[in-house]
């Protein structure tokens, strides 16, 4: 067994395909949109048995707080190594050795990998390595939860009343064609990330998007009426819809106007009437506790714990993540006695490594 760097696309592809664990984000075709919206150096990496594939791990090479950084996968929900059964537990060890020269060669300090669930111990016996828990994927699945049993039994008065005043004030939930609904859209999206003190993307990474994705992949839609109000940017892929980017008019009155809960609810219908069986609705913090994570397991979603491991490879990696895992223990003691929008913005800060 070997692990070789990215030579055939369409093996690549046809292997992703055959992966029930695998995503959107492990594609070809997300590859080329990372690499054009934000200059990032591919290093994919195929794991190879007597000429066959047994896994691959998408990556770039990034550079957070100036030290070189193999990371599998930056700007997005899903990363990390994908194996077939046969080849588990050989696979994860063949591609550690090689990660572990191949950044040795190239001058990269660690590897951050992401897992759904427990870290893989070919990774996290490494010495001074570290894992970030803060976050996890919120999933629902239409075939077990169906979109009627969660508006009957699982959704709130409130959130049901929120859905009828959109309704009742002639709002509607609107999919978008043309490139001028792109920018509606993105002036709501970079509005609400500077309102939460959030990164925000710029542009022209969405207008990658629309220019590459076929336009069954890549779905936008505006809650329209006398104004926009809201919209969200979604990913179409296999049985699955992925809910990404959210836009939020902050202008309005959010109490009667809740765009999240009536975004979701109307997306969630979209999938089932669309033949999808799974709706993620993405990245969310851990904590039970957190705004996000209370509101999307209100659907009938499930949380799917996501592990994120940095693996060090040179003396300076090492004690950085030492003393990222110290700050880290710190800052949960004090984080609930901060204001949120300031936590937030540290969280982002201490995380990105």
């Amino acid at each position: 067994m070997h692990v070789e760097e990215l030579r055939n696309e369409s093996e690549w592809e046809d292997f992703v395909k055959n992966i029930p664990e695998a995503t959107f984000y492990h594609t070809i075709k997300w590859k080329k949109i990372i690499e054009k919206s934000f200059g990032f150096v591919p290093a994919y990496f195929t794991v190879k048995d007597q000429g066959e594939v047994a896994g691959v791990c998408p990556g770039f090479i990034t550079a957070p707080w100036l030290l070189r950084t193999y990371n599998s996968l930056p700007n997005s929900d899903y990363g990390g190594p994908l194996f077939n059964n046969a080849h588990l537990v050989k696979g994860r060890t063949c591609l550690r050795d090689f990660l572990a020269k191949y950044c040795s060669e190239n001058q990269i300090s660690h590897a951050k990998l992401c897992f759904l669930g427990d870290v893989p111990k070919q990774f996290s016996d490494v010495p001074f390595t570290c894992t970030d828990r803060s976050k996890g994927i919120v999933e629902i699945d239409l075939k077990a939860t169906p979109s009627e049993f969660i508006w009957t039994n699982l959704l709130s008065r409130k959130i049901r009343q929120i859905t009828r005043h959109f309704e009742k004030d002639s709002f509607r939930l609107e999919e978008i064609r043309s490139k001028s609904g792109l920018k509606e859209f993105y002036s709501l999206y970079h509005t609400n990330m500077r309102h939460i003190h959030a990164p925000a993307y710029s542009y022209s990474h969405f207008e990658n998007m629309w220019n590459m994705l076929p336009s069954q992949e890549f779905r936008v839609w505006l809650i329209r009426g006398n104004q926009n109000i809201g919209g969200s940017a979604c990913f179409v892929h296999g049985e699955r819809l992925y809910l990404v980017y959210a836009g939020i008019n902050r202008k309005l009155d959010l109490r009667r106007y809740n765009v999240t809960p009536y975004l979701c609810w109307n997306l969630i219908r979209w999938a089932e009437e669309h033949g999808l069986r799974y709706v993620s609705m993405g990245s969310t913090p851990s904590d039970p506790t957190n705004t996000y994570h209370h509101l999307k397991m209100r659907f009938g979603a499930k949380f799917l714990q996501q592990d994120t491991v940095l693996v060090p490879f040179d003396y300076s990696a090492r004690t950085l993540l030492t003393v990222r895992s110290k700050a880290v223990s710190g800052w949960k003691a004090v984080r609930g006695l901060l204001p949120s929008n300031f936590r937030i913005l540290l969280e982002h800060r201490l995380y990105q490594l």
